[in-house]
């Protein structure tokens, strides 16, 4: 089974770490226009894609006792001129500076560390997101979007970028596209507005499904429905990105778009509302309740081609 994962920041680490010990083959198409922290640093100074959650998704795959595990999650603290920076964002823009290319810049790294399942970034074309207000504001960057106190009228790229030829054809052959968890506007979105990948999830057989939070994002997407959050990502986009969410069932999911379907299946569905958010933890998904859920599903995929072969 081939799974594409589409997203960025902690949701699609944590997606990764769930289902990187099923039998499948991965491909993470990873968000790159984060302009916050030491990816933001990085980028203001060296006008580079976002390093950051590439960075994530090469420890979320990284066996943990690998040696390099440690020294690529590894993030400075004292207080001096390479305080918050990550070591592995450091470590990818060497390999910038070496005339390697992003994707180069990756697959470098997956062989030092024995990944064996695929990390592309979006594009390896430098962008940032551009958000439109309804009094005609322009709001340029993730982290200054987040601070928006209502959804945009607009949401877009700040230049037109290509997506790799290998995306696309993973893409199309996938039997799963899993989008999210995090946050819509600025993990999510960024990847989905890429022309060439909106038209690669138009046409592709796969099951899409959108996993939602389970905690309020911190943005202006905690402070309205989830059915309006989605109806306003259909208005962005023209076109419906996922067939299917995964999602609490405690939220309300009656939408102006009756194409998306909330039952996948009641078995997903009851391990999904089983997951809890300690006061503790950080409101992220409980990796091995994520992990029966996918399971679960890719079960019933299966079980569907088996069906049609018969």
């Amino acid at each position: 089974m081939k799974i594409v994962c589409i997203g960025g920041g902690h949701g699609l680490s944590n997606v990764l770490s769930a289902i990187k010990h099923l039998p499948v083959e991965i491909t993470a198409i990873v968000a790159t226009t984060d302009n916050g922290g030491s990816t933001g640093k990085i980028r203001q100074a060296f006008n580079n894609i976002a390093w950051g959650d590439i960075r994530r998704c090469l420890c979320a795959l990284t066996d943990q006792q690998h040696p390099m595990h440690q020294i690529l999650c590894h993030r400075f603290n004292q207080v001096n001129e390479f305080s918050g920076h990550s070591v592995g964002n450091l470590l990818l823009l060497s390999c910038e500076q070496l005339k390697m290319t992003p994707q180069q810049s990756i697959d470098s790294f997956k062989a030092m560390l024995d990944i064996k399942h695929e990390i592309r970034p979006m594009s390896e074309t430098p962008t940032d997101l551009i958000a439109i207000t309804k009094d005609s504001k322009q709001i340029i960057g993730e982290c200054q979007i987040d601070k928006l106190d209502e959804l945009p009228i607009s949401l877009s790229l700040t230049h037109s970028v290509k997506t790799s030829h290998e995306n696309i054809k993973d893409i199309l052959n996938a039997d799963l596209i899993l989008i999210g968890p995090g946050s819509n506007l600025t993990s999510i979105m960024p990847v989905l507005l890429v022309p060439q990948i909106q038209q690669a999830l138009k046409h592709t057989q796969a099951n899409k499904i959108l996993i939602s939070n389970l905690s309020d994002e911190k943005s202006v997407a905690s402070s309205v429905p989830y059915s309006k959050l989605l109806d306003w990502m259909y208005s962005q986009l023209g076109f419906q990105a996922f067939d299917h969410v995964l999602t609490d069932t405690k939220v309300n999911l009656a939408t102006k778009n009756n194409q998306i379907k909330f039952d996948f299946s009641d078995k997903v569905q009851a391990l999904y509302a089983k997951q809890s958010v300690r006061p503790s933890q950080t409101g992220q998904h409980n990796i091995k309740q994520l992990t029966n859920a996918i399971e679960t599903i890719l079960l019933g995929l299966i079980q569907q081609k088996s069906v049609r072969t018969a």
